[in-house]
């Protein structure tokens, strides 16, 4: 099942690290339209904002089922430094609880978002892109997030790292 959730996680990445490659190049040729030729199309840089807020999105579940959090990161290493097992799985519990609270709340008013944005037929300025799409990708996103911590809590491994006895998560 690991595994599974793991290839997952991947694939997320594969479509995060893509969609942040085709926003480089798009907004490098904006840039030097605008510069050389005192042009620019609008579209590109509103495109490149989507983009930035669904790469954020995407990665999102991967930092969080593989604890690559910044500050999660510095305090589990306190705990870690100090050899406390107990304080560690303590934490990793009580970060999962806060976790899966703070993104049920905003799994709940993405909800409403995005189905507010289908019924009243919201676009996008300059693409006309319907609202309710991308409010519905970041509320899957953020679902993802939660079925992956679900997934984490109880597959969460606890053991000991060969030769020098600390305890590893993995």
């Amino acid at each position: 099942m690991r595994k599974t959730l793991d290839r997952a996680l991947l694939g997320l990445c594969l479509i995060a690290a893509t969609i942040l490659i085709v926003s480089t190049c798009l907004a490098a040729y904006n840039t030097i339209g605008r510069v050389a030729f005192t042009t620019s199309l609008a579209w590109i840089e509103e495109l490149c904002c989507y983009s930035a807020g669904f790469i954020m999105f995407l990665m999102l579940p991967f930092l969080e089922y593989n604890d690559r959090q910044l500050s999660i990161a510095f305090l589990d290493e306190k705990f870690k430094a100090a050899g406390n097992i107990i304080g560690r799985k303590i934490l990793f519990y009580i970060r999962g609880a806060v976790t899966l609270f703070a993104f049920y709340m905003l799994a709940k008013s993405g909800y409403a978002t995005f189905t507010r944005n289908f019924m009243y037929g919201s676009k996008s300025p300059t693409l006309e892109f319907p609202y309710g799409i991308l409010y519905l990708i970041l509320f899957i996103c953020v679902i993802l997030v939660i079925f992956f911590w679900v997934f984490h809590l109880f597959l969460k491994q606890w053991k000991n790292k060969e030769g020098g006895g600390d305890i590893e998560l993995n």
